[in-house]
């Protein structure tokens, strides 16, 4: 028995629309991952705007921090233009300089790994010797070097004298001795 025209386009258009169906369930997992990743793009193109390197790769680790791919050190880093400079400083000492740097190895390091190359001297000495004062780190010769938490040369422990009363030292004042309160 032969088809009308009627029927066969009828068979045409549901033949048809069952390969769009077909089609699209296979597409729409595939739209869905075209949408991440624009959306994924469009971060990517407002950090690099914000540092100027098209190459930077974001990511957020799961404790909240978050990382930057730089092709140039070759790894993600903190982002490190949230840290502070006495942050900075000690980041490094503890995780880089281990034996110690100069202040221009630390600013040098900040530029060249870390992207921080707005760090002037001017403004970097007086957080060293803000750090220095606050005892975290100390300076050896030129080399500034973490401390240990031990306490320093002629300074008691913390809390005092073993005793807890005043620290007293020896005078001896025309061959008398004397037990008097240090200064």
């Amino acid at each position: 028995m032969e088809k009308t025209i009627e029927e066969y386009l009828s068979g045409q258009v549901a033949k048809l629309r069952a390969e769009i169906d077909e089609i699209t369930r296979r597409i729409a997992p595939l739209q869905i991952q075209l949408n991440k990743a624009e959306r994924a793009l469009e971060a990517a193109k407002s950090v690099a705007d914000e540092t100027d390197e098209s190459t930077h790769i974001v990511a957020t680790t799961s404790g909240g921090t978050t990382c930057i791919y730089d092709p140039a050190v070759g790894d993600y880093t903190s982002d490190f233009r949230s840290l502070t400079m006495k942050d900075l400083t000690v980041k490094a000492l503890k995780e880089h300089f281990r034996n110690g740097a100069t202040s221009s190895q630390l600013l040098e390091f900040f530029a060249d790994k870390w992207g921080r190359s707005d760090i002037m001297r001017t403004s970097f000495s007086p957080q060293l010797s803000r750090l220095k004062n606050e005892g975290m780190i100390s300076l050896v010769g030129k080399v500034w070097v973490l401390e240990d938490g031990h306490p320093k040369k002629n300074e008691p422990p913390e809390g005092g004298s073993e005793g807890g009363g005043a620290v007293t030292s020896p005078i001896v004042d025309e061959g008398h001795s004397e037990g008097l309160p240090s200064a």
